[in-house]
């Protein structure tokens, strides 16, 4: 009688190699993993995030935010405790939203004004975007009789000045918008 065993056992590890190899293969090419895996999924909550904050803060606030500018030191209050551009005016919803949702995360944030004209002003600015950074956008509408607001809180108006070339950063609109429209600007909200 002839041994055919052997034949049998090594066919038998054959097919049991090919299966191991198979499911170590299958199981490389389900899951892969780069230094940048997690990133995505979080970057795209930022920006769910920051286009809640800027949705909640509504047009109200954010032209409060925008016309919180002092015009003798020709910039945008910061708070009360940090530098001029660093620092968000303290008494706004804004102020309260960002705080409550990026603070507490080591998040930073930098705030743009961009009229129609395409020329840009910085309110807040924590540092350059990063790679991972998103930018979210509003349209506000700036309106002649909107005064500007003052203070470091930017609480109230001051002393009645309205919004005039003379005193304020961002131009008046071109001739054919409607008289009471002073301009329509953007405000960018970057979070890195």
């Amino acid at each position: 009688m002839a041994d055919t065993r052997g034949q049998a056992f090594t066919l038998e590890g054959v097919i049991g190699a090919m299966i191991l190899l198979t499911a170590v293969l299958f199981a490389l090419n389900s899951a892969v993993l780069l230094p940048s895996t997690g990133e995505t999924g979080n970057q795209a909550q930022i920006e769910q995030e920051a286009k809640d904050v800027m949705e909640v803060a509504g047009q109200e606030d954010l032209s409060e935010i925008v016309r919180c500018y002092d015009p003798d030191n020709e910039e945008w209050f910061g708070d009360e405790d940090t530098e001029p551009e660093t620092g968000l005016p303290g008494d706004t919803d804004l102020h309260t939203l960002i705080n409550g949702t990026f603070a507490d995360r080591d998040r930073s944030v930098n705030i743009e004004v961009v009229p129609a004209d395409g020329t840009e002003g910085r309110i807040v600015y924590q540092g350059a975007s990063t790679r991972d950074g998103v930018t979210v956008s509003r349209t506000v509408t700036l309106y002649e009789d909107d005064p500007l607001m003052e203070g470091s809180g930017c609480g109230s108006p001051q002393n009645g000045e309205e919004v005039t070339n003379d005193n304020y950063p961002v131009d008046e609109a071109e001739e054919g918008d409607p008289e009471h429209i002073y301009n329509v600007v953007e405000v960018r909200l970057t979070i890195r």
